[in-house]
């Protein structure tokens, strides 16, 4: 073999060589995406429990006193009823339901949760949110959520409640 022979050589292995490496490059990436896909569905499940937790135990503090029962069921259907103390009251307990709401919706247009898990989500959140306590909260705090759930909510949520 000579010399312009093993150059033709060399040059389809290191050909055969650059081509091997990059069907590797690309199982790598692959499998790194598919790593990641899968962690990042992990992380949203993980959230999805939480937030089901948390309003179990939201639920839970109301089923467990019945004073608690009792200021929500006033202040959730007349809040001009209930004095400065038991609004602010209300107001505790609304505040970490309305964030999960958020939260919920804003997962849910980054695509971070399945269109099943908004649709149950938010079912939940909208039976309550034409009560006028709980619109009253909203208009009182909606400078502490993002633009874009105070928009949806007042698009989406409120404008379908009946004046009252």
């Amino acid at each position: 073999m000579n010399r312009e022979q093993r150059k033709e050589v060399l040059e389809v292995i290191g050909f055969a060589a650059l081509v091997a490496s990059l069907i590797f490059v690309g199982i790598e990436t692959r499998n790194s995406t598919e790593q990641a896909e899968l962690a990042n569905q992990t992380l949203t499940d993980a959230s999805i429990q939480a937030v089901t937790a948390q309003l179990m135990d939201w639920h839970l503090a109301l089923a467990s006193s019945e004073d608690l029962s009792r200021l929500v069921m006033i202040a959730e259907s007349k809040p001009s009823e209930v004095s400065e103390i038991e609004w602010a009251r209300f107001t505790t307990l609304a505040v970490p339901l309305y964030g999960m709401w958020e939260w919920s919706f804003i997962s849910y247009r980054d695509d971070s949760i399945e269109n099943a898990q908004w649709l149950a989500l938010e079912a939940f959140f909208t039976t309550f949110t034409c009560k006028p306590g709980y619109r009253r909260f909203m208009q009182e705090n909606a400078d502490a959520y993002s633009v874009q759930f105070v928009d949806y909510y007042e698009s989406e949520v409120a404008s379908a409640c009946t004046t009252e």
